[in-house]
């Protein structure tokens, strides 16, 4: 992923995309690895209606599946917001990452809601404007 602005409200970091790959190549990792650290996408999203048309316009894969992915880039081209969420802290100026959140099982991934929900996530979303 790469951002253009990244944001802390109440210990929540979160940020405007710039730029997103479904499983790069190492090279293209690398160059868009922000303050040292590589970020992962978990598959955790939450989307406006508007996402819809996006998916519509979406070309399938070589498999012959429509990627959310590619859906998303789609979107971030086409001059929307998208906001991503990090586990990350900000100490003495520098991004921190912070513990991984599995979402593998039904009750982590009920976990995993019940932890964004009480970080007041509409309030990020919010901010989007």
């Amino acid at each position: 992923m790469k951002f253009r602005s990244i944001q802390e409200q109440n210990g929540t970091m979160f940020g405007e995309l710039a730029d997103m790959v479904e499983k790069p190549n190492t090279r293209v990792a690398k160059s868009l690895k922000p303050n040292g650290y590589y970020y992962v996408m978990s598959g955790y999203y939450v989307f406006k209606p508007s996402i819809f048309s996006y998916i519509e316009k979406t070309k399938p894969d070589s498999k012959n599946e429509i990627q959310i992915t590619d859906a998303i880039k789609l979107a971030i081209e086409n001059g929307e917001k998208v906001n991503a969420f990090m586990h990350a802290k900000i100490r003495n100026g520098k991004m921190i990452p912070c513990e991984y959140w599995d979402v593998g099982i039904p009750e982590d991934y009920k976990r995993a809601n019940e932890r964004l929900l009480g970080e007041k996530i509409d309030k990020c979303l919010r901010s989007e404007g």
